[in-house]
């Protein structure tokens, strides 16, 4: 029996204790698009299940086109094991075969299928992480339309955010005004109704009438010409005081009215910039989740066109053909044989012994009879009697 040995080292194998990836643990888009891009997080161990599997049997036994009759499946199952070494990223494999060359042909076959095996693995799980992706990508664009078409149709709205916000500004502004105008008002009223308070007090100081003397030497009355005046003056700044009182009246109305509007104004301009913005929000939302996966397709093309298995698993040692067979070993046999040979003559020694139950001394002839030796006769040889 000859053995054929090939080492490999494996880059980017996970320790068992380290912590998962899970889809649980990834945060936000970005870590989600991240985790459905990546390619899965293999332990050594896992290699070592990949290289003895039945599909890697199989393909090796193809590659080298082996008959499957005269090699099954179970007979290439026993040929071959692979173990990793300890505290390393290496796999040893190890193929047993009576046939030296043939041992190490499917070791080496075996080998560089593996290495094929885990690119054409790392491709298909990268391709179907691209058609995913690329699926994605037809759904959020045609969210992205509709989003766009949301916000289209409504910023062409009569009331849109941007005539409200034309309408708000004038009315602030002719609120403005007529406020500007209202506390003029006040003030001109104040200052018309001290001048009346003024007038009327002058007039009430002024006699209405006065004595003048006639040609005649006489007296007549008449109307007294200041009272007349200061009359006339008081009647026109009571026309006028009047007059700025119900425009200041108007004013307040109009002021009234402008501030309800505008309250009005404000509290639809308001919803509908939240509701603009909701909608601009959706839309970039749905721009940056396009843009963060057409990235991400373009990295795991790149990706895919890598060939993992030459990039992550290297072959340290192929197998060469053995000089000498492992089986059987005639010196070790020899040896193990005459060891159990010994132990076995010393076993079977003891037995005899402990199953003898003759008796052969006077010691045994009263321990067995319980009576006592008076004499003994020992043995003698022929050549003691003829002496």
């Amino acid at each position: 029996m000859y053995e054929a040995r090939a080492t490999i080292l494996v880059a980017n194998a996970v320790n068992p204790q380290q912590q998962r990836v899970t889809p649980n643990d990834a945060v936000g888009l970005e870590g989600i698009v991240n985790y459905l891009a990546r390619l899965p997080q293999l332990t050594i161990n896992t290699y070592v299940s990949q290289l003895t599997s039945e599909n890697m049997l199989k393909r090796a036994a193809k590659a080298m086109n082996l008959d499957p009759a005269a090699f099954p499946v179970d007979r290439l199952a026993r040929m071959v094991q692979a173990k990793a070494v300890k505290d390393t990223n290496l796999i040893q494999i190890t193929v047993s075969d009576t046939d030296a060359a043939l041992a190490t042909e499917l070791a080496n076959v075996l080998t560089r299928e593996f290495l094929k095996f885990v690119s054409e693995t790392n491709q298909d799980q990268l391709g179907r992480s691209v058609q995913f992706l690329e699926e994605q990508v037809k759904v959020v664009e045609r969210d992205l339309a509709q989003a766009r078409k949301k916000l289209s149709d409504f910023d062409s709205q009569p009331r849109g955010v941007d005539f409200l916000a034309l309408q708000l500004k004038t009315v602030s502004e002719d609120l403005n005004r007529y406020q500007t105008q209202a506390r003029q008002a006040q003030v001109d009223i104040t200052l018309l109704a001290a001048g009346l308070a003024s007038a009327e007090e002058a007039l009430a100081r002024t006699p209405r009438e006065v004595t003048v003397a006639t040609e005649g030497g006489g007296q007549r009355t008449e109307l007294n010409p200041a009272w007349s005046e200061l009359a006339r003056l008081a009647e026109g700044r009571r026309v006028e005081l009047a007059q700025k009182r119900a425009e200041a009246a108007a004013l307040g109305q109009a002021i009234a009215m402008l501030e309800k509007d505008l309250k009005s104004l404000q509290a639809e301009l308001a919803s509908r910039r939240a509701e603009r913005e909701r909608l601009q929000a959706e839309a970039d939302r749905l721009a940056q989740t396009r843009d963060l996966l057409a990235g991400k397709i373009t990295e795991t093309r790149i990706a895919r066109s890598v060939d993992l298995g030459q990039v992550n698993i290297e072959v340290i040692s192929p197998a060469l053909q053995p000089a000498k067979p492992v089986k059987p070993r005639k010196a070790l046999n020899l040896a193990v044989a005459l060891i159990l040979g010994l132990m076995g003559g010393v076993a079977l020694a003891f037995l005899m012994e402990h199953l003898d139950n003759t008796i052969k001394t006077t010691e045994d002839v009263e321990r067995e009879l319980g009576l006592p030796v008076l004499g003994s006769i020992p043995a003698m040889s022929a050549a003691d009697l003829r002496r």
